[in-house]
């Protein structure tokens, strides 16, 4: 689920800080999230993630 939100946040241009300052989680574990869904993905940049049809 935080996945999903620190996604969505992504796409909406949010920067990492303020993903982090908007859910109840610090900015490294935002970072690990992010982290997380380019694997997934099979991305290898934050703007490809966002605008891959794959990501999760």
């Amino acid at each position: 689920m935080q996945e999903a939100l620190v996604l969505r946040l992504l796409a909406a241009g949010v920067p990492t800080s303020d993903i982090a300052a908007r859910l109840p989680v610090d900015e490294p574990e935002v970072k690990q999230h992010i982290k997380a869904l380019l694997l997934k993905a099979r991305a290898q940049t934050k703007p490809r993630l966002v605008t891959s049809p794959a990501n999760v």
